[in-house]
């Protein structure tokens, strides 16, 4: 069951930002599991609401890397 008080200590982020954030971490080389841990350690988000944004960003970065002819692993 999930809180109704709010964490302080952690930030709010907006979907775009989050985006931004995975597709970094994404061409660093760094694995989504550690994108996701980072966020869900971070930030005040639900892993619910974060995997379609986690998602988003691996599909840009894939075609990035169709466009650029590179192949980066995830």
């Amino acid at each position: 069951m999930k809180s109704n008080t709010i964490d302080l200590d952690q930030l709010h982020v907006s979907e775009s930002e989050i985006i931004d954030i995975a597709i970094g971490f994404l061409f660093d080389g760094r694995p989504m599991w550690e994108c996701r841990g980072y966020f869900l350690s971070e930030y005040d988000l639900d892993a619910r609401d974060l995997s379609p944004l986690l998602e988003k960003a691996q599909r840009e970065v894939r075609e990035c890397e169709v466009e650029f002819g590179t192949r980066l692993s995830f």
